[in-house]
């Protein structure tokens, strides 16, 4: 439901003062997404070396929380089906507000 937030932002700042990021795109690659937020900032990029030893802090994390919160089954496909048709049009509206097709959540 990031789109009602995202359209609330909007009404106060213009677009181009909005950073939005995918979490995938974050954890594919932290240092290229890092240098994006840097970047749009205006900070300084930090080095190489500190993003790498930061990304493996957030792997450990996460394979840390993965093995704590294992699914003990799969999901329903009818809980599946109804949780997809609830948020697909906050989904809709939101690849609408960022005109970007990756932040439909199809996948």
């Amino acid at each position: 439901m990031y789109a009602i937030y995202l359209k609330d932002w909007l009404t106060v700042f213009p677009p181009e003062q909005i950073l939005v990021l995918k979490a995938d795109d974050y954890y594919a690659n932290i240092s290229v997404t890092m240098s994006r937020v840097f970047d749009f900032l205006g900070l300084e990029r930090k080095t190489l070396p500190s993003l790498k030893r930061e990304a493996e802090a957030i792997n450990s994390f996460q394979t840390w929380y993965r093995e704590r919160h294992k699914v003990k089954q799969p999901m329903h496909n009818v809980t599946r089906n109804m949780l997809s048709a609830f948020y697909q049009p906050y989904n809709d509206m939101l690849v609408q507000l960022m005109n970007d097709v990756r932040f439909g959540w199809r996948s």
